[in-house]
């Protein structure tokens, strides 16, 4: 005896009519892009070549620049960073906090950013505002400022 259809039947059409309608969407605006050229294998090693030799140096440097950034805190500290500052009981704990819950919550915000601006622009962008933040703090000498 055949009965009804099961409610699981019923979800499983249900999704392959959702996967066949889904398919009749534009996602990132594919229709407006030129169509790619083709390249000879000659050519394309050339091309990885160019892209390696421009973007990588800066990349690399970025990427040591903010490793030493994150890196050199810890460093600080042992150097006599809480004494030479007077910092007593938490504040040291509270200003690695002031740095790293906006460096968390930024990230990727920051990285979403990147469909709206070329990488080109936003890189040594966000390189600078960065170098502006440290410059800035250098002048509060006094932690009697901040509070």
């Amino acid at each position: 005896m055949i009965g009804p259809p099961t409610p699981s039947f019923r979800d499983e059409k249900a999704s392959e009519k959702h996967l066949e309608d889904t398919n009749d969407y534009e996602y990132g605006g594919e229709s407006q892009l030129p169509t790619p050229t083709v390249l000879s294998e000659e050519e394309e090693r050339k091309l990885w070549r160019k892209i390696d030799l421009r973007l990588m140096p800066i990349l690399c440097l970025m990427y040591l620049m903010s490793f030493m950034d994150r890196g050199n805190i810890g460093n600080a500290k042992l150097q006599g960073l809480t004494t030479q500052l007077n910092l007593t009981g938490n504040q040291y704990n509270i200003a690695l906090t002031m740095y790293f819950i906006p460096y968390c919550i930024f990230e990727c915000p920051a990285n979403l950013v990147l469909k709206k601006f070329r990488p080109s622009i936003w890189l040594p962008g966000i390189t600078v505002v960065w170098g502006i933040i440290l410059w800035v703090t250098g002048f509060f000498r006094y932690l009697e400022y901040c509070e």
